[in-house]
């Protein structure tokens, strides 16, 4: 077969360097076969003459590619079935059994006559539709979890269907059903099973010894609340999870003790990346293979579960960052030990692991005057991106995957940095404990002052930052003066404002125990652009999707914008206010059944000659069950006593304004006559039936006519 421009730039073995994301080392390629589909998960199979085959998931069915020469894989059989984007696998009684979310129910592969023909059936028992992924336990009984029937069973209750394969493994018998919580995915070894419950965000532990009447043992939230999968070590004493979710992390629990599980560790592929991890396998309880999207696949030294080391990487896909694409799953478990990958895009992988244990240090950080343990001191291997925090009784643990001699660093604030040199070796740990000096600390002292009068400007909120080990947010008194009770030396800089005033940014320059009080001019003008809280309400009847003041994630439908993916260019920061944060599928935290409504502070008018408001709004509405999109976004103006409207934001009326910002200013007698006690209102609703529904507003101010200087900001593409 002709190379691929993948296989052809792949280097057998690259020497490691951890800091670099997608570097390939212990994990050498064999083979890659391209597909004119995209893949999704996988499974591997060996037959009666030994021969070794990847049934491989794609969105147009299962194809069976024999991998017996890993450097020359050939793709033997294709069993057409639905279209569908999930598809998993798994093997029984030399049956390859397989999921889809589109319908037809599971398709049954029979593989006994391999490696000469393969029949195939579909089974619809029990009115089964879809299942999105399979368990299949070493006493033949087939779990298939986020299942889905003729009769659509509501989504809460599509836990598992379980099914008996051992009398007739073409027909399954259909045992029992656990319908008390969605189950994205499941493990089932004995009599438990650990189901990951996605849309709760929690890894359930459930004794499945009655299936009729399955017990809930434990509950436990994953990191990101999103928990994908997991797999347990074969003692069940320890249990490794992933959250779907950007900027992830491969999670170690102790299960030991059900009643009291233990978060361990968390481990990532390559840290502020923001990519996403999908699926962990254990491979003798030492080692993950990890699936990790735009990062490809990971190995991970579990060995000690509290200090989990990657030591193993290769990237499948040439994109980075967030996003659902990459490598979707891995399968760690042929007789060869070669591992098999699928990539969405790039296709079957073969690879060849080398399993090397970490080399390891540990230590614990005290002060070098008291001899006290310092917390949250951040420790680096230095030219990695290995490192930890060291915990309230100062104790630090990580390493890396090659031993050598490394330099470590030790950063805390209030004490002078320290670096040290330490000698490391695989399959070891090395002692090093630390002491760290002290540093003079001094107050930081703010006085923000009315830029005319001089007098004090009451409350005010600043932000005193070196960008870097230091940064303070305080709040003054109403006298305006705002005080960092502890500060050290360094070059600052100050973000300063309060309601009723415009935020001002400045350079402090070198700060240091003989600055004396730093006077501050703000000039009065409402203005706030949500750098910081000054105390607008968030209200709320929708059970999702509500107000918050924060940097937005941006999702999509249909590969244009619903949710804003960043706030307006020119002001200072990257917060605005945004109608659900989460991120992941713009449905997830979009507005649902209910409204949300944001209101200002009270500002007073009454100084003012012709008063103006101007604000910035993002709305997006679409989507839904084909009916057309019947949300909208209100803006409403009130004096106190009489409430108007602004505008009215629809789908229908403001095609040309939807999901990108838009600036709108408004005369404020051409509706209401100025008070003291005027204030400003954002209302969005999720309307029978629903759409998604999306907002977001940023830089509001009052201005005068004379002030108008009209700059339309806008990002993005209209959305449909």
């Amino acid at each position: 077969m002709p190379l691929s421009p993948l296989r052809l730039l792949a280097p057998l073995l690259v020497l490691f360097c951890q800091n670099a994301i997608a570097q390939n080392f212990n994990l050498q390629l064999r083979d890659q076969l391209d597909y004119n589909a995209e893949l999704s998960s996988l499974w591997g199979y060996m037959d009666s003459a030994g021969n070794e085959y990847a049934l491989v998931g794609a969105a147009n069915g299962l194809s069976i590619v024999d991998v017996t020469d890993p450097d020359n894989v050939i793709e033997k059989f294709f069993v057409p079935h639905t279209n569908s984007a999930w598809r998993e696998v798994k093997t029984f009684a030399n049956r390859a059994y397989v999921t889809n979310e589109a319908g037809g129910g599971l398709l049954i592969v029979d593989l006994s006559q391999l490696p000469d023909t393969v029949t195939s059936h579909t089974f619809v028992e029990q009115e089964l539709k879809t299942a999105h992924t399979l368990w299949i336990d070493e006493n033949g009984i087939l779990y298939l979890f986020g299942f889905n029937t003729e009769s659509d069973v509501p989504q809460d209750n599509r836990g598992a269907m379980m099914f008996d394969l051992n009398a007739n493994p073409d027909t399954p018998q259909y045992i029992a059903t656990f319908d008390d919580v969605y189950f994205h995915d499941g493990f089932v070894r004995g009599d438990t099973l650990w189901g990951s419950a996605i849309y709760q965000g929690q890894l359930w532990i459930v004794d499945v010894a009655d299936k009729a009447n399955p017990e809930v043992m434990a509950v436990q939230t994953t990191p990101l609340s999103f928990a994908h999968n997991a797999w347990p070590t074969s003692d069940n004493h320890y249990v490794f999870t992933t959250d779907e979710k950007p900027n992830s992390t491969l999670a170690a629990y102790d299960v030991s003790d059900l009643a009291n599980i233990t978060l361990l560790d968390e481990a990532q592929s390559s840290p502020g990346s923001n990519v996403v991890i999908h699926n962990v396998h254990l491979v003798d309880n030492d080692f993950a293979a990890v699936s990790y999207y735009k990062d490809g696949v990971t190995i991970f030294d579990v060995s000690q579960p509290d200090n989990m080391i990657l030591v193993g990487s290769y990237d499948t896909s040439p994109l980075s960052g967030d996003g659902f694409n990459g490598n979707w799953g891995v399968y760690p478990y042929l007789p060869s030990g070669n591992w098999i990958l699928s990539d969405i895009e790039g296709g079957l992988f073969v690879v060849s692991p080398t399993y090397v244990k970490a080399a390891r240090v540990q230590g614990t950080v005290t002060d070098s005057i008291t001899g006290s343990a310092i917390n949250n001191v951040s420790v680096s291997i230095v030219g990695t991106s290995n490192g930890d925090q060291t915990d309230v009784n100062g104790a630090y643990k990580t390493g890396s995957a090659t031993a050598g001699v490394y330099q470590i660093t030790f950063i805390v604030p209030g004490y002078e940095e320290k670096t040290i040199s330490v000698d490391l070796f695989n399959d070891s740990i090395v002692t090093a404990d630390v002491q760290l000096v002290p540093l003079p600390g001094f107050p930081i002292v703010i006085h923000a002052v009315d830029a005319v009068s001089g007098q004090n400007v009451g409350q005010s909120h600043a932000f005193v930052t070196d960008y870097g080990l230091y940064q303070f947010n305080v709040i003054s008194g109403n006298d305006g003066i705002a005080t960092v009770a502890t500060a050290y030396e360094s070059e600052y800089d100050l973000v300063i404002g309060a309601w009723g005033y415009r935020t001002k940014q400045l350079s402090l320059g070198n700060v240091n125990e003989t600055t004396g009080v730093i006077t501050v001019e703000l000039e009065k003008g409402y203005y706030d652009d949500f750098y910081f809280d000054f105390g607008w309400n968030a209200t709320q009847t929708a059970t999702a999707g509500h107000w918050e003041r924060g940097v937005p994630n941006g999702t999509t439908f249909n590969n244009a914008l619903v949710n804003a993916d960043n706030d307006i260019v020119g002001d200072i920061g990257t917060r605005c206010y945004v109608t659900g944060n989460d991120g992941g599928p713009a449905g997830d935290d979009d507005v649902d059944a209910g409204e949300v409504i944001l209101t200002s502070p009270v500002f007073d008018l009454m100084s003012y000659t012709e008063p103006y408001v101007r604000y910035h709004r993002w709305f997006a509405n679409g989507g839904g069950q084909g009916t057309p999109a019947n949300d909208s976004m209100i803006v409403t103006l009130s004096n106190g006593i009489t409430t108007k409207s602004l505008e009215v934001v629809t789908a229908q009326q403001n095609q040309s304004e939807l999901a990108h910002w838009v600036v709108k200013e408004f005369r404020v007698a051409d509706f209401l006559v100025p008070t003291g006690t005027m204030n400003i209102a954002f209302r969005t609703a999720d309307t029978e039936p629903g759409h998604l529904v999306e907002a977001a507003v940023d830089v509001f101010e009052v201005l005068e006519e004379s002030e108008l200087s009209i700059q339309h900001v806008s990002q993005s593409g209209a959305w449909s």
